[in-house]
C-alpha cells in the first residue's frame, strides 16, 4: 500500500542539522500518509508529487487540502501536529481540564464586552466541585473584563489551557480552580418522561469515546427497564469521536432484527488506492465488539441490549459534527428520526488518526536501519488526522453533505437560561418533549423577566468535529 513520494534527504542544506532532519522525516511521513490514505489524493496528486522536504509541514498540509474549482475549501479538517499526544488524549476524553463547556457572548448591545456562559459541567470535575453550573455567566478572567480584543487570550491562555484559573461571575461569586487530568464521562444525563401513554427516554451524549461503552450499555438497560418506546438523543455538544463507539450505540438504537441479521449500517467511499486495497467498504450492524486501540484491548457485547425504539428525536447544533452526524445518517433508513435544533456542523468525512512513530513502525521494512531509527527519533510527537473516507448510509447517501443537517424543527440553544440539561423547561428539550406528545410541561418564567439576557449575541466558535477510524 505504501508509495513513497519525492523526499530526498541529500537536498538538505541548512546550518541547523537537527531542524533540517526533523523537517525531512516529518515531511516524509506526511507526504506518504496523504498519498496513501487521503480521500482526495487523486485530486491533489500534483501537489503531493511536488512536496518539498524544506517546507513547514503544518502549513503545507493546510495549503494543499482539497478545494473545489472555485477555491472553496472542501476539506477543513485534515491536519498535522507536533503535539500528537495532546490531540489523541483530547479525542479519548482524557484531558487536563476544568471539566466545563463554554459558550461565548457579547455582554452588551454595543458589543464592547464579552462573557462566557457555562453550557454544562462534567461530573466530579473541578468546575462541578467549585459550584459552576449551566447558565452561570463568567464576566472576568484573571481579574480582567473580557473584550473583543482580549477574550481569546483570557479564555484560552488564562483559563481553559492554564493550570489554574480565577473567575468572577455575573452574580459576584469568585471561583478559583486548578485543572486536573481526568476522563470526562460523555454520558451526561439519562432520564425518562411520561408523554401521554408512552414513555420517552432522554440521553445526553457529548462524545463518542471508546471507554463510554459501559455507560451506553447502562443507559440502554435503564431505558429498557423503564419501557421506553421513543428516545430523545441529545448530541448538541457532541463533536464526534470513534467509529467503534458510534457502532456500539447504533447497535442498541437500530431495530433488533437489523442487528441480528447483520444489515449494512454504513458504507465508506475511499480514494482509488484504498478502494483497491480494502475492497469491501460496508460496515454492518453487530452486537459483538473485539478490537484494540492505543495499547488497550476492548471486548464486549451489546446482545440483548436493543431498546426497540419506534422513533428517535435527535437534538443537534452547529457543534454536532462528524460521528454525531454519521450515526444519524446510518440509522435513518431503519428508524424514523426527527431532527430538532440548529444546522449541524457538516463534517461528512472519516479521519485516520496516525502518529508518525506508528507509521515508521508500520513501514519499517521500507527503510534502512539508521533511517528507521532517525525517523522515529525526529518525529517522536508528530502525527496526522487525515481524511480517509466519506461516510454514507446503506444506499450510498450522505444527507448531511455538504453543510450539515437542516433541522426539521428549528430551535435555539439558550445556555444562559437557568435550566440544567434534563430540565423539561430547558429550551431544546422542551420542544423535543412537545414533539413527543408531552402536554403537562412545567411552566417557564415570563420572557420579560430575562429580557436583558435575551439580547445577547453569541460569538461563533470554530467546530473541529472528528470521526476516527481504526485500521
Amino acid at each position: 500500500m505504501l508509495a513513497f513520494v519525492g523526499c530526498e534527504r541529500t537536498e538538505i542544506e541548512t546550518p541547523d542539522l537537527d531542524a533540517a532532519l526533523e523537517l525531512y522525516y516529518v515531511n516524509t511521513f506526511a507526504a506518504n500518509c496523504m498519498h496513501t490514505y487521503y480521500l482526495w489524493s487523486d485530486e491533489i496528486a500534483s501537489s503531493l508529487d511536488a512536496w518539498d522536504v524544506h517546507e513547514d509541514p503544518i502549513a503545507k498540509v493546510e495549503a494543499i487540502r482539497y478545494k473545489d474549482a472555485s477555491g472553496h475549501e472542501v476539506d477543513k479538517w485534515t491536519m498535522i501536529t507536533d503535539d500528537f499526544s495532546s490531540f489523541s488524549s483530547s479525542v479519548s476524553g482524557v484531558n487536563t481540564t476544568y471539566g466545563c463547556s463554554l459558550a461565548l457572548y457579547y455582554y452588551d448591545s454595543q458589543k464592547t464586552t464579552v462573557c462566557a456562559v457555562v453550557r454544562y459541567t462534567s461530573a466530579d470535575s473541578p468546575a462541578s466541585k467549585a459550584g459552576l453550573k449551566r447558565g452561570d455567566t463568567i464576566v472576568k478572567v484573571a481579574g480582567q473584563t473580557m473584550t473583543e480584543e482580549n477574550y481569546r487570550s483570557l479564555i484560552y491562555d488564562s483559563f481553559l489551557y492554564a493550570p489554574s484559573a480565577e473567575l468572577i461571575l455575573e452574580d459576584g461569586r469568585q471561583i478559583n480552580m486548578k485543572a486536573v487530568e481526568m476522563y470526562e464521562d460523555p454520558v451526561l444525563v439519562m432520564k425518562t418522561f411520561d408523554c401521554g401513554a408512552k414513555k420517552v427516554g432522554y440521553l445526553v451524549y457529548n462524545r463518542f469515546t471508546l471507554d463510554s461503552w459501559k455507560r451506553l450499555i447502562e443507559a440502554s438497560d435503564f431505558f429498557r427497564s423503564e419501557g421506553v418506546s421513543e428516545l430523545i438523543l441529545d448530541m448538541r455538544y457532541n463533536p464526534g469521536g470513534y467509529v467503534k463507539a458510534e457502532e456500539t450505540l447504533a447497535s442498541m438504537l437500530a431495530p433488533e432484527e437489523a442487528v441480528k441479521s447483520g444489515s449494512v449500517f454504513e458504507t465508506s467511499v475511499y480514494n482509488s488506492l484504498l478502494t483497491k486495497e480494502i475492497g469491501n467498504s460496508e460496515s454492518k450492524f453487530t452486537s459483538k465488539f473485539n478490537f484494540s486501540s492505543g495499547g488497550h484491548q476492548y471486548s464486549y457485547s451489546t446482545e440483548g441490549k436493543n431498546m426497540g425504539l419506534e422513533k428517535i428525536y435527535v437534538i443537534l447544533t452547529s457543534g454536532s459534527a462528524s460521528a454525531s452526524e454519521s450515526i444519524v445518517v446510518g440509522l435513518m433508513p431503519y428508524v424514523p428520526i426527527e431532527i430538532i435544533g440548529q444546522q449541524s456542523g457538516g463534517k461528512y468525512c472519516t479521519g485516520l488518526m496516525y502518529s508518525a512513530s506508528e507509521w515508521y513502525d508500520d513501514y519499517k521494512s521500507a527503510f534502512e536501519a539508521d533511517e528507521y531509527t532517525a525517523g522515529k527519533r525526529y518525529t517522536a510527537n508528530w502525527g496526522m488526522y487525515v481524511m480517509i473516507a466519506r461516510y454514507a448510509d446503506k444506499d450510498g447517501n450522505t444527507p448531511c453533505m455538504p453543510d450539515g443537517f437542516v433541522p426539521d424543527v428549528p430551535v435555539d440553544d439558550v445556555p444562559y437560561e437557568p435550566y440544567e440539561l434534563g430540565d423539561e423547561r430547558e429550551a431544546m428539550l422542551r420542544v423535543a418533549l412537545q414533539r413527543a406528545g408531552k402536554k403537562d410541561l412545567a411552566e417557564r418564567p415570563q420572557a420579560g423577566k430575562r429580557a436583558p439576557r435575551a439580547t445577547r449575541t453569541q460569538i461563533p466558535q470554530q467546530v473541529n468535529g472528528y470521526r476516527i477510524e481504526l485500521l
